[in-house]
């Protein structure tokens, strides 16, 4: 499930010195760690989060515990993309060695009391003496065969040790079944659950990610395996996932308003039966009038009834035939 907080526009006769009602939650980045290399340029980095918008500021800091005091923070040149991603620029002096930096946002409006960010987005800038992946071999595997048995890749590269482990981006321990060959060969046992989705039901829709690891900051770039479903095991669905809804924020709605407000949700594996659907917390879910317009694309009606000022909250449901929730979006007002 994928939520997505969302606010209505201030009434016009809103007070400018009090807290945008839009801003309903502080921001978070909640990513996984991005690996950057010692002695890099400058780089533009996409980082993911919750509740960003406009006003959110970006901050690094070189301790993964969060900063004690703001002469602790180095800001970083940020663009605010959507509702869950926001592009920054990480300066070369901050690669200058290897380590380990944090970034958290934070949100920019004066009146707002500061807090300690929950949640941060970790930058590893590993050393310029990692180990190489140059290719995986086989670079596809079949999922799934009669015994469900695990298989045998070798990865060819460079600077790899008789003390390298392997470690699947989606875990973040390492496993057992690494020999060693030479510096240039490993041959990694993968367990055959790993080729399947959580539930054992489905070929993997994302492809494993292997990354060699010889210490805290000696790690390769991962390298990507993909698995091919099979007549037994189909291929997972990638669920729905909402990243903006325009208009943002959500206007506020009373007699006088059209009976209705088109909505243009954007994001990733839409399909064309899925629905948006509204729950104010009120009454029963109801489904929108709702158009498909492509897998990154829906169109919906929210009627006027729905987001009338007396109502306290309400969620967007992007929903299957199947009738689960595949995506979501939270909105809440604070007048």
């Amino acid at each position: 499930m994928s939520e997505l907080q969302v606010g209505k526009q201030p009434g016009e006769d809103y007070d400018e010195g009090e807290e945008p009602a839009y801003l309903i939650e502080d921001p978070e980045l909640t990513g996984a760690a991005i690996r950057m290399v010692e002695g890099s340029r400058s780089a533009d980095v996409l980082l993911s989060g919750e509740d960003l918008i406009q006003s959110s500021r970006v901050y690094v800091v070189d301790k993964t515990a969060p900063p004690k005091n703001k002469a602790s923070r180095t800001y970083l040149y940020s663009r605010t993309l959507d509702l869950r991603h926001v592009e920054v620029t990480i300066p070369s002096h901050l690669l200058d060695k290897a380590g380990v930096l944090t970034v958290y946002a934070k949100d920019t409006w004066e009146g707002k009391e500061a807090a300690a960010p929950r949640t941060g987005q970790k930058i590893i800038v590993a050393s310029k003496d990692s180990p190489v992946i140059n290719s995986v071999e086989p670079h596809v595997l079949h999922c799934c065969g009669p015994q469900e048995s695990d298989v045998t890749v070798v990865l060819r590269g460079r600077g790899f040790t008789e003390h390298s482990e392997v470690i699947f981006a989606d875990e973040p321990y390492t496993h057992p079944g690494v020999d060693f060959v030479s510096p240039n060969e490993l041959r990694v046992t993968i367990p055959g659950i790993k080729l399947k989705d959580d539930g054992g039901r489905y070929t993997r829709a994302t492809p494993l990610m292997l990354t060699v690891v010889n210490g805290p900051l000696q790690l390769s770039a991962s390298a990507e395996l993909h698995v091919l479903p099979s007549a037994k095991f189909k291929r997972e669905p990638l669920p729905a996932v909402i990243r903006s809804i325009t208009p943002y924020p959500v206007p506020m709605m009373d007699f006088q308003s059209p009976e209705s407000l088109t909505m243009e949700i954007s994001g990733d594996n839409f399909r064309p039966d899925d629905v948006v659907a509204v729950d104010n917390h009120v009454s029963d879910r109801i489904r929108l009038k709702t158009q498909y317009v492509s897998p990154h694309h829906l169109r919906a009606w929210l009627p006027r009834e729905s987001w009338r000022k007396h109502r306290i909250s309400f969620r967007l449901i992007v929903q299957t035939s199947a009738g689960f929730c595949a995506a979501e979006a939270f909105a809440e007002s604070l007048e």
